[in-house]
C-alpha cells in the first residue's frame, strides 16, 4: 500500500438523493456510522437523514437543495466512507476539502469531533435557510479569464469557485443567475444550475456573519492529526477557529490553485471521498500526469460505488479482503 493517500472531499452541489445507498446496504462500517450519526441528527431535528436520503420515492435524479438535510448528509455521507476506508486499511496522508468538505476534512482528521462538526452544521443550515435562500451557484465550462472579461454576463455576480483551468462556479441571488443562464444559453456556453438555494462564497452572506462565527464559538478545536490543504487559501491550515469556519463558507474556492501549489508526488494517490466523483476529474484537469501515481473515485449517481470501494481498498491495501454484507 502507498504511504501517500489524499482524500478529496466535496462541498455544496455535489449531493443527490440515494448517494450512498449501495454503500450502505453493503458496508457494515458505512452503515455503523451513517446510522450513529442519523441518531444525533433525529435527536437534535426530531427527523432521519437515512429515510430522507434513501425514500423510495426519490431517484438520484431528483433535485435535493433543502439545506436543513444536504449540508448534515454530505457530512454524514463523507465521513462514512472515510471511516470505512480507514478501517479497510486505507489511511490518508492528506486531506482536501472543498468548502462543506473542508468540515468532513477537518473530522477526519482529529481537529473537530463528529458530534460537535454534525451540531454546527445542523445550526448553521437553518441560519442560511431562514435569512439566505434566495440564490444559488451556477458552474459554468470556462476559465477565470472568461468571467473576467464578459462582465455584462455576469453582472452582479462573483466568482464563487475556480475548480479546473476551464471550470468556474459564479454565486448570486437568484434573479441575477436568471439573467446570467439567459445571457450563457444565447451565447451556447456550458453551465449547470446547482442544486442550491443559497448563494454560497459571496458578499451575500456578510449580514449573517457574526452569528455564523457565534454557532463554532463554543467548538473545542484540535491540533490535526493529519496534513490538511485548505481549497480557499491555498496552503496547509494550523489554525482552526470560529473566524476560519466563517471564512470557508464566505471566502472563494480555489481548488485549481490549490493542486497548482501543491509539490509534485509521483507516488500520491488521490482517493474522491465525494458523493459525485466530480473531485477526481478536478485533479485529472489541474494536475500532470506526472505529479500523482493514481486517482479513484467511489460513489456516482450512475451507481457501482461497491466495485469502485472495492477496486480503491485491493488496490491500495490487497492484503484486506471483503468483510461481508450488513441488511438494511
Amino acid at each position: 500500500m502507498s504511504s501517500k493517500v489524499t482524500f478529496l472531499f466535496s462541498g455544496q452541489g455535489s449531493q443527490y438523493y440515494q448517494m450512498g445507498r449501495e454503500l450502505y446496504m453493503q458496508l457494515p462500517v458505512f452503515k455503523e456510522n451513517v446510522d450513529w450519526l442519523d441518531h444525533i441528527f433525529q435527536s437534535k431535528t426530531g427527523f432521519s437523514l437515512v429515510e430522507k436520503l434513501y425514500s423510495q420515492e426519490m431517484s438520484a435524479g431528483d433535485r435535493f437543495d433543502e439545506l436543513r438535510y444536504t449540508h448534515p448528509a454530505l457530512f454524514v455521507i463523507q465521513y462514512s466512507l472515510a471511516m470505512s476506508l480507514i478501517e479497510d486499511g486505507v489511511r490518508p496522508s492528506r486531506l482536501i476539502g472543498l468548502s462543506l468538505g473542508e468540515c468532513v476534512s477537518m473530522v477526519v482528521g482529529g481537529v473537530v469531533s463528529p458530534e460537535d462538526m454534525l451540531d454546527t452544521l445542523i445550526k448553521q443550515s437553518d441560519l442560511l435557510e431562514r435569512e439566505c435562500s434566495d440564490g444559488g451557484m451556477i458552474a459554468v465550462l470556462k476559465g477565470a479569464d472568461f468571467f473576467h472579461s464578459n462582465p455584462e454576463t455576469f453582472l452582479d455576480c462573483e466568482l464563487a469557485a475556480v475548480n479546473m483551468p476551464q471550470l468556474i462556479c459564479v454565486s448570486a441571488k437568484k434573479e441575477t443567475l436568471d439573467r446570467t443562464e439567459g445571457k450563457l444559453r444565447a451565447d451556447n456556453i456550458v453551465y449547470e444550475r446547482l442544486p442550491l438555494r443559497q448563494p454560497f462564497h459571496s458578499v451575500h452572506l456578510e449580514p449573517l456573519r457574526e452569528r455564523f462565527i457565534r454557532i463554532f464559538s463554543n467548538i473545542k478545536f484540535k491540533e490535526s492529526n493529519t496534513e490538511i490543504v485548505s481549497s480557499m487559501s491555498t496552503t496547509n491550515n494550523d489554525n482552526y477557529n470560529a473566524l476560519h469556519m466563517w471564512r470557508v463558507k464566505r471566502n472563494p474556492i480555489l481548488f485549481y490553485q490549490t493542486m497548482q501549489g501543491l509539490v509534485p508526488d509521483r507516488d500520491m494517490v488521490y482517493v474522491d471521498v465525494g458523493p459525485s466523483g466530480s473531485l477526481a476529474n478536478f485533479v485529472k484537469y489541474s494536475l500532470p500526469n506526472n505529479a500523482y501515481r493514481s486517482i479513484f473515485s467511489i460513489m456516482s449517481p450512475m451507481g457501482r460505488s461497491l466495485s469502485n470501494y472495492e477496486a480503491c481498498k485491493n488496490s491500495l491495501n490487497p492484503s484486506m479482503t471483503f468483510k461481508g454484507a450488513s441488511k438494511c
